[in-house]
């Protein structure tokens, strides 16, 4: 296909989605997601755009043009794992009319990180742009969301999943998303599930009361267990090996998991893991801040705050250390790891500083109905 048309089609879409919501907000959004889907096209040309950044965009552009031919694989296997179906087949309509491929799944990861902004919007119900700002960056849905729309890649699929899983109060969305979520990445499900249950449990014998400021660390070493633990035992099964459990752990396993609650995985990583130089990665994590700011804020306010804190950030916490527990034995540990749990780690900050200012406003309101009261009382009563 000739750039051009390429660059006439993300046009188009662009254009269309601009037309069909009402919202500042999401109309920046688009507007950002069609200059950087051009730019990239012109800057890297339409094949080796899919190199820009991850190269994982080749695999689900070829996925899609697989769906497309009709020569559809019969293994279960590959439309359970494999082919990461809720994503690719989402590209297949636009693909049937003439879109291409890697277009039309960038255009998948626009709407899903449309959806999820207009949930995150929707969740605040405030018309100040300043405060609708402060949640989009704390959630993710600002520069990191904005970046990861214009690739051809899931990231933005997934934090939709995961924040509605977490957040919906519709059994049919939560399984539904659970499902799509098992089928995207698996280890991300699992995790979020038995997050949900040992929560579940946990409330359901201690009458819903905390452990205090010992309730964070005590999810966090739990998750880093389980998730080890489940990583063993897939390894003994894929192997056929009795591979003992936390085998060689020591001081740099621990600094490579703590890495992951401040975004910076990449300076306990491999050199031979890692594609770009340390100068790149640091501007990278300054351009795309949030990839800093919200873990590290979110696992701040877990351990000091934990009893103000409500249950879906601790089952975001232990669902997130059991899936770095995992993530960290593999070869793909980077901040892209981090991304599905952004809005999760963002609506627990939101809910901190929302409450700590209703607080704060509800105790000066006290103190001035009181001062009121002793200004006004009649002398000598």
């Amino acid at each position: 296909m000739p750039i051009g048309v390429y660059t006439l089609q993300a046009l188009v879409i662009g254009a269309t989605l601009f037309a069909l919501v009402n919202k500042r907000i999401l109309q920046a959004q688009i507007l950002v997601w069609t200059v950087g889907v051009v730019a990239v096209a012109w800057r890297y040309d339409l094949s080796d755009q899919l190199s820009f950044y991850s190269n994982d965009q080749v695999y689900y552009t070829a996925i899609v043009r697989i769906l497309w031919s009709g020569d559809w694989p019969t293994d279960l296997s590959w439309w359970l794992d494999s082919g990461k179906i809720p994503y690719t087949f989402s590209a297949l309509p636009l693909t049937l009319m003439g879109v291409h491929e890697t277009l039309a799944l960038k255009a998948v990861s626009l709407i899903c990180f449309l959806s999820l902004t207009s949930l995150v919007l929707n969740r605040s119900n405030s018309s100040q742009l300043t405060t609708q700002v402060r949640g989009l960056y704390l959630t993710g849905c600002g520069m990191i969301g904005s970046f990861f729309s214009i690739l051809a890649l899931r990231e933005t699929m997934m934090m939709l999943f995961a924040y509605l899983f977490a957040t919906s109060r519709t059994a049919s969305v939560r399984v539904a998303s659970i499902m799509a979520l098992g089928i995207l990445r698996s280890h991300l499900a699992i995790a979020l599930i038995l997050a949900e249950l040992i929560i579940t449990v946990w409330q359901w014998f201690v009458r819903r009361q905390n452990m205090g400021f010992g309730f964070a660390p005590t999810l966090t070493i739990l998750g880093v267990v389980i998730g080890n633990s489940l990583y063993t035992v897939r390894m003994r099964d894929l192997r056929g090996l009795e591979v003992p459990f936390f085998n060689n752990w020591g001081i740099r396993e621990i600094i490579q998991i703590a890495s992951n609650y401040v975004g910076l995985q990449f300076l306990t990583s491999e050199s031979w893991n890692i594609n770009f130089s340390i100068t790149d990665l640091l501007m990278l994590r300054v351009v795309l801040s949030e990839t800093v700011v919200i873990p590290a804020l979110f696992i701040t306010l877990m351990l000091f705050a934990a009893p103000r804190m409500t249950r879906v950030d601790h089952v975001t916490l232990l669902a997130f250390s059991i899936y770095i527990s995992i993530a960290t034995n593999t070869d793909f540990n980077s901040f892209r790891q981090n991304i599905p749990f952004m809005p999760l780690m963002g609506l627990a900050i939101i809910h901190f500083l929302d409450a700590s200012r209703h607080s704060t406003r509800h105790s000066n309101s006290t103190s001035s109905e009181r001062d009121h009261y002793v200004l006004s009382a009649p002398r000598g009563t």
